[in-house]
This record gives structure tokens, sequence and C-alpha cells, in this order.
């Protein structure tokens, strides 16, 4: 992969173009992660307001009907709904892994099926999260594992 950036006076925001002979999930893993930077989320602790780029967020859960933001240091408390973030991070990294939790894969160190058809993910931080039977397919299909597959 080779990469080339030229400046131009005239242009007032980053144009990014990417030329290639046919599309593979290298080239769509870039894509997600550029998108990422791209995008942040208000979070809180307490009555402070913090700006979180995306691309710093593990992951999102739902504790007791309030949504939480998890970095590698910080919990936030956020405003949006697992339904909103889900569509807001649709062509990003971020995939549903359970009915409370909203995962950033390119924060996956490792991960292993576990009993009843789950999977056990350590994260970057050393933290481990589980993902639901339910939604092992979806987690597979955005990790680029096609059925049947031994990664």
């Amino acid at each position: 992969m080779k990469i080339k950036i030229e400046e131009h006076p005239s242009i007032e925001d980053i144009e990014i173009i990417i030329k290639c002979r046919e599309k593979n999930s290298e080239l769509e893993n870039v894509v997600r992660n550029l998108k990422l930077l791209d995008l942040t989320i208000i979070g809180f602790i307490e009555a402070r307001k913090y700006i979180i780029n995306t691309i710093d967020i593990y992951y999102f859960e739902s504790v007791e009907e309030k949504i939480f933001c998890y970095t590698r240091d910080e919990v936030y408390e956020t405003k949006y709904r697992l339904y909103e973030l889900e569509s807001l991070l649709q062509s990003t990294p971020f995939v549903r892994v359970s009915r409370t939790m909203i995962l950033n894969i390119s924060k996956i160190k490792s991960f292993k099926s576990i009993l009843s058809g789950r999977i056990e993910c350590l994260l970057k931080n050393k933290e481990k999260v589980y993902i639901s039977r339910t939604y092992v397919k979806d987690l597979k299909k955005k990790l680029g594992i096609k059925r049947g597959e031994k990664k």
C-alpha cells in the first residue's frame, strides 16, 4: 500500500481518495477506521461534559437503564440510547454483541469460543467481554470471518 499526501492551499477540508484495483477486507478496515477519526460522542462524568473521539472507545454498555462509554482509562455516561449508537456507528468498527453492549472490534486483542456458543474477547486494555451467541454471527461478519473458517 502506498500513501501519498498532497497539499493544496485552496482546499478547505480534508478529502481522502482511495484508488485500488478492487475492494478487500484490509481496505474496508482502513475506511472504517478513518470514519472513526471524524466522529465524537459527548460523555459525562458527574456534571462535566467531555468530547470523546470514537476511536478511543472500547465499548458502550447499558447498565440499569443508563448508557456508559468505556475508554482505556475512563467510564463516561452518555445520553444516547444503544439503538441510536448502533445506527450512528453502523459503518464503523462498532458492532452490537449483546442486548446491552456495542463493541469496537478494533480494540479486540484476542478471542475464543466458550460454552453455549458464546465468544470471550480479551480487549487491548486486558478487560474481558462476552459475546452472546445471538450476536456471534454479526461479530464474525464484522471481523471478516467466513462461515466455517477458523481464525
